[in-house]
């Protein structure tokens, strides 16, 4: 391991101890910064792991109103826990990137301090049903995207998006539940 790159390799020959490897290109990088309410504990899982397999460079989980603060203390968000499912997600998908996956426990400090200078490199998406736009069927990298929590987003967090200089998109009149709204968005990338 290198950093948070692994190395990936397929054996050609074994003779006794001996094993002659060949190298191999992983995929490219998504170029994705995606931003998550924390969703119920045992969605957590499911949705790291479908980052690292579809190349997210960073997950980025965030709290909301509507989430519970006892999510919070899942075990399933200890670093053990995150490491496992992310490798198990790049195993998935020939993948050798570790996505980086970071805790926001604070709406307002991410949003106004944080998410800005993102903006600044990647242009920020937020999927919601609010939004007057249909969300891209197609989003070319680099980008944010976002995704709010089961039940949608507030209208003052929607907002603080909004200032904050996000666009608002709808992926339609359906509620999604947290991971559908998360692999549909990042499909869009692919």
């Amino acid at each position: 391991s290198l950093g948070s790159q692994l190395a990936l390799a397929e054996a050609l020959t074994q003779i006794g101890k001996h094993v002659t490897l060949v190298n191999s290109d992983p995929p490219p990088s998504l170029g994705v910064d995606l931003v998550v309410a924390l969703p119920r504990p045992k969605f957590v899982g499911r949705i790291v792991q479908a980052i690292a397999s579809m190349g997210v460079d960073r997950l980025t989980f965030l709290q909301t109103k509507r989430v519970q603060k006892s999510y919070w203390q899942s075990s399933v968000l200890d670093p053990a826990s995150i490491d496992r499912h992310l490798r198990l997600g790049l195993e998935q998908g020939a993948a050798t990137a570790l996505p980086l996956v970071e805790m926001r426990k604070r709406f307002r400090d991410f949003v106004d301090d944080e998410l800005k200078t993102r903006l600044g490199e990647r242009p920020g998406l937020l999927a919601d049903a609010s939004g007057s736009l249909p969300f891209p069927r197609w989003v070319s990298p680099p980008h944010t995207l976002i995704v709010g929590p089961e039940g949608g987003l507030l209208g003052d967090e929607i907002a603080a998006f909004r200032e904050a200089g996000v666009v608002v998109a709808s992926l339609g009149r359906r509620l999604l539940k947290v991971e559908v709204a998360v692999a549909v968005c990042l499909s869009r990338c692919l």
